[in-house]
């Protein structure tokens, strides 16, 4: 589970086989890793047309309209998006939502304004305040992240606080939105009901989940009572002094994390 996106799982799945050298041993392994196993900061977003289906149209409307997705490089997200049954035939939209932190923000945030303060929820309409309010999600609430630059990197997070910080110099207000990602409680409830799917396909028998670990968001892992790793190669540095939040574990890298993870349940000796 990542706060990382603005890719398909597809494609990200294939990326990961390749950099973790995963290859087919036995006729019955896996040649690769399989999207089951990889929830994306955006992948809670497919089940947003299955809880349509499942309410009725007035109270949930939002997702009959168009959506305009923000973020990531080129149409990348575009194209999540349609694979998601994101609806893109008109102007007036619905939803708004950020799958992955935008290159552009000045240009993302005056689109955002023109449609939220539109009577008509499109670009060119009138001001004023819709009848119906434009939904606006976003997948990860990230301030920062660690890339392969020397120091860390903004991430969505700070989007998201540079754009309700001019939402609110023009009008005096905080526009309400919807949040997903780590630490988020809805993103780890999401993961266990994921899991929990997939496991009673192959193991019917099985009525619960094993335990469970996160590497990297204590805060999240903590509040629902999963197990946490903490590593020294993220955003946090044991230099600057003790963490935010107390880890269940630390280790010194990713590789160490999945050692310890194993040695715990009795994999490793």
């Amino acid at each position: 589970m990542t706060n990382g996106g603005g890719t398909s799982e597809e494609e990200r799945c294939q990326k990961l086989s390749s950099q973790l050298g995963i290859k087919r041993e036995q006729s019955l392994s896996p040649s690769k890793l399989d999207t089951f196993q990889l929830i994306q900061a955006h992948t809670p977003l497919c089940e947003l047309p299955r809880r349509l289906e499942k309410s009725e149209e007035e109270k949930r409307p939002h997702y009959r309209d168009p959506v305009l997705v923000l973020g990531g490089i080129k149409d990348n997200v575009r194209k999540i998006a349609e694979g998601q049954k994101v609806d893109f035939s008109k102007i007036q939209f619905g939803s708004i939502m950020v799958f992955h932190d935008p290159r552009n923000w000045s240009l993302d945030i005056q689109v955002m304004l023109d449609i939220l303060q539109s009577k008509t929820r499109s670009p060119g309409g009138p001001r004023g305040k819709p009848i119906k309010p434009v939904e606006l999600i976003f997948c990860n609430p990230d301030l920062l992240w660690r890339g392969s630059f020397q120091t860390p990197r903004l991430g969505q997070g700070a989007f998201i606080a540079g754009f309700q910080a001019i939402y609110h110099s023009l009008t005096g207000e905080y526009y309400p939105c919807i949040q997903y990602g780590k630490p988020l409680s809805s993103t780890f409830e999401y993961a266990e009901a994921h899991l929990m799917r997939h496991l009673n396909v192959r193991f019917p028998h099985i009525t619960s989940l094993p335990k469970m670990y996160m590497i990297g968001d204590i805060s999240g892992a903590n509040a629902a009572n999963w197990s946490s790793v903490l590593v020294h190669t993220g955003v946090y540095d044991p230099e600057t002094g003790p963490p935010a939040h107390s880890p269940t574990h630390q280790a010194a890298n990713v590789e160490e994390a999945v050692k310890l993870v194993l040695e715990q349940e009795g994999y490793l000796t």
